[in-house]
This record gives C-alpha cells, sequence and structure tokens, in this order.
C-alpha cells in the first residue's frame, strides 16, 4: 500500500511542477541554428528579454554548436541551468536497435526506453512502475485471480559520447499472482489422471545486459562507404522463473552483434545474428529504416517493427502536438499509442492498446523446456507529466481482456490454458531521464 501512495503522490507533484511549467511558457525559445545572426542577443525572439536570460539562451546554443546538420532547438531557460528541450537533426531519429528484441523480455522498450514527446537522445536511467489489476474469475476453476506487476529498471551509461557508447543495465520484474488456481497438467505421471497440476506461483525476472555501440565516422575502405554506420554489441544473462538462478535450466545467455549502414541520406538497412541459449539456437534479424519530415519515421523487418508518426510531419497538420507510435516483435509483444502534448514538452495525454506475452520457466517443471505463458491485451489512457529537467511520472488505467495462463513448450497454445475474465487496471510509473 505504501509503494501506491507514493506513487500517486509522484504524479500529483508532477502535475503541479507542469502547471509551473505552463505558467512559465515565457522562459522557452526556438531557436534556428542555421541562422548565421543567431548570436545576436537582439535577434533571438522570446518573451525571455531579460540580459541574464539571453546570456543564457547563448550558452545553450553554443554548446551544441550550428552547422548544415542542425535545424532548430527549443530552450528551456527558466533555471540556472538552460538546456535544450527538443532538437532535430537527419541524425536523431530512432534506429532500428535489435537490443529491444532480446529473449529476456519479448517486448519492446518502447515503453520503458522511448520518449514519446520527440526529444532526441535522451536515455531512461532509472524507473519504476506499479500495475494493479481488480480480481477475476478463473474459467473451470472456483476460484479467482488477482495480480501486482512491479518493475523497476536501472541503467548506467558507462560511455556515452563521441564513437563510443557503453551501457548497463539491470532489469527486474515481479507478477505477484494472488490464486489459489492451478496450471493444466503438465505431467500425467507426477499427478496420476488430474486434470490440473503445479499451483501458479509468483514469477520473477532479473536481467543484466551490456549494449555496446560504435560509431563509424570515417573509414578509408571503399572510399568510405562505411562511414555513418554503426556496429553493435549486446550480452545478456537472465533469470525468468519462480526461482530465480535455480539451475542452468532457469538461467539464460544471449549475445548478439549488429551492424547498421546508411544507404542513403535518410534510410538505414540493420542486420543482426546471435545466439540464445533459451532457444538453443542461433537467431537472426533483418531491418529496413526510413526516416521522414522532422522526427518521424519508420523500420519494417523481423522481428521488430516501429512506426513513430508526429503530427507536423504529415501534409497540411500544422502542429506538432500529436505523435503516434507503433512497436511489434514478433512472437512477442505490441504496442500502440497516440498521444498529446497538452503543454509540449511538460504534460501529454495519451490512449494506447498493448498485447503482451510473458513467460517463465517453473522451476520444479518436470519438462525442462516448458514455459508459463501468460498474455493478455490492454486498452487504456493516461497522462505523462515531466518536470525539474530530469523527472518524468506517469498515471494510467484501463482494461485488460483476452487473458490466458498455461505451461507448454509452444507459444500460442491457448487451448492448453486457462481462461482469466477480463479485469480493470492501473498503473502508476516514475523515472528519471537524461
Amino acid at each position: 500500500m505504501n509503494i501506491k501512495y507514493l506513487a500517486m503522490l509522484l504524479v500529483v507533484f508532477a502535475c503541479f511542477c507542469s502547471l509551473g511549467y505552463a505558467a512559465d511558457q515565457d522562459t522557452q525559445v526556438t531557436i534556428d541554428l542555421n541562422d548565421e545572426s543567431v548570436s545576436d542577443l537582439a535577434h533571438i525572439q522570446g518573451a525571455g528579454s531579460t540580459a541574464e536570460n539571453k546570456a543564457k539562451e547563448i550558452d545553450a546554443v553554443d554548446a551544441y554548436g550550428s552547422g548544415e546538420d542542425k535545424a532548430k532547438v527549443r530552450l528551456d531557460t527558466s533555471g540556472d541551468d538552460p538546456y535544450v528541450l527538443e532538437e532535430y537533426s537527419p541524425n536523431d531519429y530512432q534506429t532500428y536497435d535489435f537490443s529491444q528484441v532480446l529473449p529476456v523480455k519479448f517486448q519492446t522498450e518502447s515503453k520503458s526506453q522511448s520518449y514519446s514527446t520527440n526529444r532526441a537522445n535522451r536515455l531512461t536511467l532509472a524507473k519504476a512502475d506499479v500495475t494493479m489489476h481488480t480480481k477475476a474469475d478463473v474459467d473451470g476453476q472456483d476460484t479467482n485471480l488477482g495480480l501486482n506487476e512491479y518493475h523497476t529498471a536501472f541503467s548506467v551509461p558507462v560511455l556515452y559520447k563521441g564513437q563510443n557508447k557503453l551501457m548497463f543495465t539491470v532489469d527486474y520484474d515481479l507478477f505477484d499472482f494472488d490464486t489459489n488456481m492451478r496450471l493444466k497438467n503438465d505431467s500425467p505421471s507426477k499427478y496420476g489422471s488430474a486434470e490440473y497440476g503445479a499451483d501458479l506461483p509468483d514469477m520473477q525476472s532479473l536481467s543484466f545486459m551490456m549494449n555496446y555501440r560504435y560509431d563509424i565516422d570515417e573509414s578509408s575502405f571503399a572510399n568510405g562507404f562505411f562511414n555513418g554506420s554503426t556496429v553493435g554489441v549486446d550480452v545478456v544473462v537472465d533469470s525468468r522463473s519462480d526461482i530465480l538462478f535455480n539451475s542452468i535450466d532457469e538461467t539464460n545467455l544471449t549475445a548478439l552483434a549488429s551492424f547498421r549502414l546508411p544507404i542513403f541520406e535518410n534510410q538505414a538497412i540493420t542486420v543482426m545474428a546471435g545466439y540464445s541459449s533459451d532457444f538453443k539456437m542461433p537467431i537472426a534479424g533483418i531491418g529496413y529504416q526510413l526516416n521522414f519530415g522532422k522526427t518521424s519515421y519508420l523500420n519494417i523487418g523481423a522481428p521488430l517493427a516501429m512506426v513513430h508518426i508526429n503530427s507536423s510531419d504529415v501534409p497540411g497538420v500544422d502542429t506538432e502536438r500529436f505523435n503516434f507510435d507503433f512497436n511489434y516483435v514478433l512472437f512477442g509483444d505490441l504496442h500502440t499509442q497516440l498521444s498529446y502534448d497538452i503543454i509540449l514538452g511538460h504534460l501529454q495525454v495519451y490512449t494506447d492498446f498493448e498485447w503482451n506475452t510473458n513467460s517463465w520457466a517453473r522451476a520444479g517443471r518436470s519438462d525442462t523446456r516448458a514455459r508459463v505463458f501468460y498474455t493478455d491485451c490492454r486498452w487504456g489512457g493516461g497522462v505523462r507529466a515531466d518536470f525539474l529537467k530530469y523527472f518524468y511520472a506517469k498515471a494510467e488505467g484501463g482494461w485488460a481482456f483476452a487473458r490466458n495462463i498455461y505451461e507448454d513448450r509452444n507459444y500460442f497454445d491457448y487451448g492448453k490454458g486457462n481462461d482469466i475474465d477480463d479485469s480493470a487496471y492501473f498503473k502508476v510509473e516514475a523515472g528519471i531521464v537524461f
């Protein structure tokens, strides 16, 4: 209960902070970095008219430089340390990053890493969220199921400038199932002729991830053919079970190597290859990326597809407050979101749809290749507030349906599962961005 109250207080605090920003909109100013007269204090248009604010604006612009590859930046000079709210650049689009589809989660990182208000180069360094479901009946069994989900993640950017980017991430999930339900019988020899076998335990996941990226700025090979390309290496050690790292059968190692090659000014191809001990087989992927407009892009391929559209890039639409996102991982999660910025850069409302798939290796299973799968669809909406430069908070509510739990070797084998009735859910989240 203390967690719920704390998260709710964070949301209320975030809303008040955002209202404070709304009253101080005159401290935000958009500057064209290609304008040769940008260094002239009198030329910068903004309601923050004091010499001190003008000086801070110039300092912030100088920190990001200028040139043909830059278009505009939006600055916030309300504090002692001015910072860029948005920066537009042909190279600032989200790239096709295969670390988002590692088997550790089978879900897109859009729900934890993306900064949906189109701010480039922002990283989520820490986040925590709690999702609470109402109790629902379990079909075929005289019991019901309650569920609380807890998630926290911490990222440390050891290197994140220049050509080298190295990040370590620790991610933890807990699915707290409050139920007396039993899973379908996965072992007739163990449970005799009984239709139901093992109890459904609480499930956890803990992962340790290393992501490395190297940007090739200049190469002498083939007259610089590989200029602008990126090499990536991802290594993950994780456990998804009711008893973490109980044995080698509940421990997974995944290693991936990827290569992104720009083929035109606004297009790129990414290929990936690696190995996952969870599947005991090599894995591979390919993706095509197209950037268009100021911040919109699409990535099409397997196993990941991503689309982001900002309304300013739609012909005939004279606003940048609307955003649409679509993310899908083959045999994994699907996430769509339509959002609107009430206060651009600080307060956002959204509606979203998700199709989630979670899997765990139950420590007491008789078939070591079997996994417990929990799937559901969610339709909801909420509000996100960004405040104090580095913090955000979210509150979301909605309806969970098409819920199913089963234990088997195969995905999408719903016929063996237990259908769970629909439930309402409420989610709160807070995080630190940089």
